[in-house]
């Protein structure tokens, strides 16, 4: 929860001599408890609201800060920049103006546009003057540092905030004629529809998007890229060696070097800080002897209490069945922590009976996840409090770690708590890992249930449903079991990750574990107006299970469809299609009774014409829309699956589909499964039954008047007689 004292100072000087849209939205300066507001003279302000004021035009505003400028999305309120505004003032004040940056930073000036809440999803032309005026606001705002620090350089860029449509129109502002080159560095867009329109109502909305990727798409090729991978070619040829390049270490570090940002490495990267350790003067123990012993292969808790430096040195097993190593801990890792994650191998010495190791130091493996205990009731939240608590959580595959002997986990001073733990598995990643090639239709008759997952007790087990890829449809997950009754404690709650493949979607349930109302599953996964081109084929969505393994209860799942939550999926993405048919039926039946009139001379009722339509047009209609929901259901799954390794090879992506025209992919409802053939004429015929129903309440109530006052005219009549 944020809070915040805001102020919003409207800046009247940005008038008609700078846009003429400026009676139409209007420019806001944001102001927070702490910050220095304008230095005005109390003449130059005018109140006028609770929190609103209003600057003069002749008031010559001096901000001091880097300007940012938040942009709202559709039906938006420019008040809604309060929140980040906040938390980044805060954050300045905190941590920055009394750290050592202070010198080199300043605070950020919030300004926010005011487009009096319009709704820029459904009017095209609406997006083109928000992105005119937008961009006229930046040149504004920018001539207002003319007078900056001379410590500072005068910004020249303003950081842009779009939240909804506002990151739309965020992008649109590289396309128009009055962007000024260079005053736009930094774009942060929070979900806002980047994909397709949110209702295709306007034209204008559908040019307005093919523009922004085109721009987009030509504008900004990765010449980099291309660059970078010939330095890096030639970096590594060494002439001097018969193999003609650099060792294999040399090799991947000059790769990494040019190909790589630090925090987009793999998890099998390993940061090559090296160390001796001399295990003879240290405190270490080998966890090794009831662990990985054959058959005996159960994950290992490390809860020993300590109060100095001690190394936990578990050997890494050459079971050929063993294949992956996961750790998960709720500690903290790294150089500057208490704990530390390492990679050693023996360093043999001669003519001495010590143990010595080289290690190297792993801080890039281990991944923050939300955490999940007992109280929690969402990720990083427990009961109505944030909390922000995490784990890390680490898995890789053994092949990633060969040279190496031991996996060392240093303590360094702290003391184990309570709460502390760190859980370590070697494991085989097929043993753990089911995949169920169940369909939509399958969960929809019988579901999903495992009465027993994983066979054996395990840390991180996963569950793959290739052939569920319907984001239309809404799940339901009930877990049970996974209970430490008899254990010592309780060290997490069982919780899950969803993963979908089509954008790469992760979702985290924490405490999932006996929930009478279960789990919801929703992705974005295949979606309707989407052009797929799939580089994998694992398809669907993927369940990873955490649990303590040492419960003894193990977990148990079912997995439905929810129906009610799927019918209100269909009906939120598909309600403007019910408009449109609504409004081809009302035409449809004004041109029968005008085509009628003209051959008979006669003007039926419109209710009478809806009922001959129903008996002629309208269900010879249905079926033509069946025949194209099915063919379009059978195009969706003509689509070639190419690996990245293909593509890398340079061969091209081609449909096998018979029909390939992207109108007709993206014609009624899209592309979707055979599963939804019948939705098309459900809308038709509940668009059908819309029409009746206005048209029966009209036609009553012009016949309930028409009767009043007929009767009225009637009585007049006799009172004059």
């Amino acid at each position: 929860m944020t809070y915040m004292q805001p102020t919003y100072y409207r800046i009247l000087g940005f008038d008609k001599d700078y846009t003429d849209l400026a009676g139409k939205y209007g420019l806001l300066l944001y102001r927070d408890e702490g910050d220095e507001h304008p230095a005005l003279h109390p003449s130059q302000l005018t109140q006028t609201d609770d929190r609103d004021w209003s600057i003069a035009k002749s008031a010559k505003i001096r901000p001091s800060g880097v300007p940012a400028l938040f942009i709202p999305g559709n039906a938006g309120s420019a008040r809604q920049v309060r929140s980040i505004a906040k938390e980044a003032t805060r954050y300045y004040n905190e941590k920055i103006q009394k750290g050592l940056r202070a010198p080199w930073s300043k605070p950020i000036d919030f300004f926010t546009v005011d487009f009096n809440e319009e709704f820029s999803a459904f009017h095209g032309q609406l997006l083109l003057d928000q992105s005119r005026y937008v961009n006229e606001a930046i040149a504004y705002i920018l001539s207002l540092y003319s007078h900056s620090n001379t410590a500072f350089p005068r910004p020249t860029s303003v950081l842009i905030i779009g939240h909804s449509m506002g990151g739309i129109v965020a992008r649109t502002l590289f396309t128009k004629d009055n962007f000024i080159p260079g005053s736009i560095n930094t774009i942060l867009t929070i979900a806002s529809p980047h994909m397709v329109p949110p209702l295709a109502l306007d034209y204008t909305v559908t040019s307005i998007y093919d523009k922004i990727e085109e721009f987009w798409i030509k504008g900004y090729d990765t010449p980099h890229v291309v660059k970078q991978i010939g330095i890096a070619l030639v970096e590594v040829v060494d002439a001097s060696t018969p193999n003609q390049v650099k060792p294999l270490e040399e090799r991947m570090k000059i790769f990494r070097n040019h190909l790589l940002w630090e925090d987009s490495l793999s998890t099998s990267s390993i940061s090559k800080d090296s160390e001796m350790v001399d295990l003879s003067g240290v405190s270490h123990s080998f966890e090794e002897g009831d662990i990985w012993v054959s058959p005996a292969r159960k994950p290992v808790t490390i809860s020993q209490q300590t109060s100095k430096a001690h190394y936990h040195i578990l050997t890494i097993p050459e079971h050929k069945d063993l294949d992956t190593l996961t750790l998960l801990t709720n500690l903290r890792f790294g150089s500057q922590e208490d704990f530390s994650l390492l990679l050693c191998k023996d360093k043999p010495q001669q003519g001495s009976n010590d143990k010595t190791v080289t290690c190297e130091s792993d801080s890039l493996s281990l991944t923050a996840i939300p955490g999940s205990t007992r109280g929690s009731t969402m990720p990083l939240f427990t009961g109505e409090y944030f909390t922000g608590h995490e784990f890390r959580f680490m898995s890789v595959a053994l092949s990633d770690l060969e040279g190496f002997r031991y996996v060392v986990i240093l303590n360094k001073r702290s003391v184990y708590t309570d709460t502390s733990f760190v859980i370590v598995e070697f494991k085989n990643e097929a043993s753990t890992a089911e995949v169920v090639h169940t369909t939509a239709i399958g969960l929809l008759r019988s579901g999903l249930t495992r009465n027993k997952f994983p066979e054996n007790p395990s840390l991180v087990s996963t569950i793959r449903l290739p052939n569920v890829d319907n984001s239309i449809l809404a799940y339901k997950l009930k877990v049970h079991g996974g209970s430490c009754a008899g254990a010592p404690m309780e060290r997490f709650a069982p919780m899950i990750r969803q993963s979908s493949w089509a954008i790469n979607e992760d979702k985290f349930s924490v405490n999932v574990a006996n929930k009478e109302n279960g789990i919801d599953i929703n992705f974005h996964g295949d979606l309707p107006y989407y052009d797929k081109v799939l580089l994998r084929a694992n398809n669907g969505i993927e369940l990873m299970f955490w649990r303590d393994p040492t419960c003894k209860e193990p977990l148990s799942f079912t997995l439905t469809i929810d129906t009610y939550g799927s019918l209100g999926k269909i009906v939120i993405r598909y309600r403007t299609i019910v408009l449109v048919f609504t409004f081809m039926v009302v035409i449809l039946t004004i041109r029968a009774q005008i085509k009628d009139w003209c051959r008979n001379e006669s003007f039926k009722p419109f209710g009478v014409v809806l009922s001959s339509l129903l008996r002629t047009t309208f269900w010879k209609l249905s079926l033509l829309l069946v025949f194209v929901s099915f063919i379009q259901s059978l195009m969706s799954k003509n689509i070639v699956i190419v690996s990245p390794e293909a593509m890398a090879n340079g061969i091209r992506v081609k449909s096998r589909s018979w029909i390939s025209r992207a109108w007709f992919d993206n014609a009624l409802l899209g592309r979707n499964e055979t599963f939804f053939w019948l939705l098309l004429p459900i809308f038709l015929h509940v668009s059908v039954g819309m029409v009746a129903f206005v048209w029966f309440g009209l036609s009553t109530i012009v016949r309930a008047i028409s009767f009043f006052t007929r009767l009225l005219t009637r009585n007049t009549s006799t009172q004059h007689r």
